[in-house]
């Protein structure tokens, strides 16, 4: 795995771990669709999150995109569903792990 990949990976970590710790009364207010600008490695990427609000939970999603010649590229993505009741489970796991 590439330096790049494994930076990439991190952020995600860190961002699907601080979504985590935020109880479900609050994930619940957030915006569906959010990213913040960052940089990985000295590439220019973008950490974007997706809440999907369901009826009984919500499905959190964090990806990390690069720009690329053919356009934009998930590198990495992680996620979760949690409950009302704060329970936690994990997003199947189709982890992209590219060569960057």
């Amino acid at each position: 795995m590439s330096k790049l990949t494994e930076e990439m990976w991190a952020k995600v970590v860190a961002r699907v771990d601080e979504l985590k710790s935020l109880p479900y009364s609050k994930l619940a207010i957030m915006p569906h669709y959010s990213e913040v600008e960052n940089t990985c490695n000295g590439v220019p990427i973008r950490v974007a999150t997706w809440i999907d609000k369901g009826k009984d939970q919500l499905g959190i999603a964090v990806h990390t995109i690069k720009e690329g010649i053919l356009g934009s590229e998930t590198i990495a993505h992680d996620g979760f569903f949690i409950n009302p009741d704060g329970s936690i489970k994990q997003m199947p796991s189709e982890r992209q792990l590219k060569n960057v």
